[in-house]
């Protein structure tokens, strides 16, 4: 089964999305490492969490299939 996971590019590397926490938590957590990386079961939900976090903070993500 294919699942996805979120990037952003900063200095010429990759930092995947490691957590994001609903409004009212800590917030949103990225690392360095794909395998901490947060793992969504559809590409849509992938492509929903990457719209928001374009939305609320400006972040450019790009969805990264990882094999199980």
């Amino acid at each position: 089964m294919t699942r996805y996971c979120l990037a952003r590019i900063i200095k010429d590397r990759l930092d995947y999305l490691a957590a994001c926490y609903e409004k009212g938590h800590p917030g949103i957590v990225f690392t360095s490492v794909k395998d901490d990386a947060c793992h969504y079961v559809t590409y849509e939900k992938a492509v929903d969490i990457a719209r928001q976090l374009s939305y609320l903070h400006g972040y450019t993500m790009t969805i990264t299939p990882v094999q199980d």
